[in-house]
């Protein structure tokens, strides 16, 4: 199954009568990675530290890739956590005083 699991959850399997060597046919099988439910404490450390991240002027572009790489999560849901990321920041700034 194509697009299973990644390239470090893959391990070759040998067949019956296979060596180590590599002699004969290797067969790589992708073991299934069940993640569970993000809890409200990891959602919103992932929030906090995309603050952090906006507050240092990361782009959202760039962000969203190291939000998906860094914490492990699809692309769409690291949108979502920039997304929200962003608009707290934004609420944070509006509500500083500026004078």
């Amino acid at each position: 199954m194509f697009g299973v699991g990644s390239v470090d959850n893959c391990r070759p399997e040998l067949e019956p009568g296979d060596t180590k060597q590599g002699r004969g046919r290797i067969h790589w099988s992708w073991s299934a990675v069940t993640r569970q439910r993000v809890t409200k404490e990891e959602k919103a450390q992932r929030q906090q530290w995309a603050v952090a991240q906006i507050d240092k002027g990361v782009g959202f572009s760039e962000l969203t890739s190291l939000t998906a790489e860094t914490w492990g999560v699809s692309r769409r849901q690291a949108r979502t956590v920039v997304t929200e990321a962003h608009k707290e920041w934004l609420d944070a700034f509006n509500d500083q005083d500026i004078h």
